[in-house]
């Protein structure tokens, strides 16, 4: 009879060795950081937003002055 003994922390075959996970999120902050780059340099540029006056000011026979 074989008993098999399952040691700490190897469940599915994953190993949770330090440098392991340093270099796993390593890795990841390095693909966010190209991701955030790539976003950034290929985004079209914005476009200003531009405004125009759209009412003026009449001077009434009387001296009133009010909008036309």
């Amino acid at each position: 009879m074989h008993i098999k003994v399952r040691s700490r922390g190897s469940h599915f075959g994953m190993h949770w060795d330090p440098a392991n996970v340093a270099l796993t999120l390593m890795l990841v902050l390095l693909f966010l950081i190209f991701l955030l780059l790539f976003l950034t340099l290929t985004a079209p540029p914005a476009m200003g937003q531009t405004s125009a006056a759209s009412y003026f000011f009449t001077l009434n026979p009387g001296g009133v002055t009010g909008l036309g």
